[in-house]
């Protein structure tokens, strides 16, 4: 433990949240106020590249206004979620200052951000809380890797080998679920299902045995199949990339200069990953289908699926992998709960929503361990609490620091 923590455990509980969460002003509800529009905006900007890929991948019917209005629908849910979460955090910690007074180490930020998740997890739409549920494990992934509490751990977080290996079998794992319907899951890529059984009781017999070999799961030729998916996800990627550069720049006035000047040390981390893995998957699935037969299909994809996941070396973060663990515990989870049980307890475990129980618990945990372990805290959380909070979080930690500096 830091010594940080240390001195938290012995001291915090004598702070006030003119000390800790306000200095800069003696008034909670002025300080409350003065972040209300800056918290909001911020929520605009952390979310706003999901925007730009549901606008992508609905591209072809985007006249549509029923579309048009589910998107905004999406992004201003999860934009309200947001900013729910980080305003609602900083508000409970001056509430609970004021009406209960010194408070120790624990009730100081993480009872706070309990309630407020608490209240939050009962309010938000299913599909934005399965979103959120997933972020939620995501950070808890990280913050046990990061932690580095026992030797395989340690080993997984210093190899880069075995990173890939595990994306891969991730990737194996989602695709064949997403492939067989048994989930709906957002994943990086997307199969073909095979072509229509209507279509295929049309080709006689002989037709079958002569051209089964260049059948393949998707309409039109392979080539076409394959450069329409390096098309579409490198534009995504590259979409993506641009989206993360300004949300990483402060700069606001003279930003398109700023990301032509930054266009040469571009990285394109997210287009390379997005375009490998695409292309790989792809290129494998067609040749599998094309020489061993599309009624191998699940077989075929399930290998390309598996080899195409060596993109992950093209990334350098531990993002891809984290979102892979996190929706794999979520498939295997949904198969568990449509097996039956006779089991009082299994039944009760089943019952329980651990949608709701996940984000009620793991956000609050981040936001604690950020203030006092930032060390142990990844970059999605990080990012996440930094920007739902308009990196008011970052300003409270710096306060905490600068508070329990005189204890030392």
């Amino acid at each position: 433990m830091s010594s940080l923590s240390k001195l938290a455990k012995q001291h915090i509980g004598q702070a006030t949240c003119l000390q800790i969460v306000h200095p800069e002003t003696s008034s909670c509800l002025k300080s409350l106020l003065a972040d209300l529009v800056p918290v909001a905006l911020s929520n605009f900007k952390l979310f706003f590249p999901i925007l730009l890929v549901r606008i992508g991948m609905n591209l072809k019917c985007i006249c549509d206004k029923k579309i048009i209005y589910d998107i905004l629908k999406h992004y201003l849910n999860l934009v309200i979620s947001g900013f729910v979460l980080g305003f609602g955090s900083i508000t409970f910690g001056c509430i609970l200052w004021k009406c209960f007074g010194p408070r120790n180490f624990l009730t100081s930020i993480f009872l706070p951000c309990v309630m407020i998740s608490s209240i939050y997890v009962n309010l938000a739409p299913e599909y934005v809380l399965n979103l959120a549920s997933i972020s939620a494990f995501e950070m808890v992934i990280e913050i046990l890797t990061l932690m580095k509490c026992d030797p395989i751990t340690k080993l997984i977080i210093q190899s880069k080998f075995l990173q890939t290996l595990l994306f891969m079998a991730c990737s194996c794992y989602i695709i064949k679920n997403v492939l067989k319907h048994k989930v709906n899951m957002y994943w990086f890529i997307k199969p073909a299902s095979g072509l229509q059984k209507e279509a295929l009781n049309e080709i006689s017999f002989e037709q079958k045995e002569i051209c089964h070999r260049n059948l393949c799961s998707h309409n039109g030729s392979c080539k076409t199949y394959f450069f329409d998916g390096l098309k579409f996800y490198g534009i995504a990627g590259l979409c993506l990339d641009i989206v993360k550069e300004i949300g990483s720049s402060n700069k606001v006035k003279g930003l398109p200069l700023h990301l032509i000047k930054k266009f040469k040390t571009f990285d394109f981390q997210t287009t390379k990953f997005l375009l490998f893995y695409v292309g790989i998957f792809r290129f494998i699935n067609c040749w599998l289908n094309n020489f061993h037969g599309i009624e191998n299909l699940h077989r075929n994809t399930t290998i390309a699926a598996f080899l195409s996941g060596i993109s992950y070396t093209f990334f350098p973060k531990f993002l891809p992998l984290s979102y892979g663990m996190a929706c794999c515990v979520r498939i295997a989870w949904t198969h568990y709960k449509k097996k039956s049980t006779k089991s009082r307890f299994q039944t009760y475990i089943k019952g329980i929503n651990w949608n709701k129980l996940t984000v009620a618990l793991a956000i609050p945990l981040a936001i604690h361990l950020y203030m006092y372990e930032q060390k142990i805290v990844g970059s999605i959380g990080t990012k996440f609490i930094s920007h739902t909070t308009n990196q008011r979080s970052l300003r409270v930690r710096e306060n905490i620091k600068r508070y329990l500096s005189q204890f030392q």
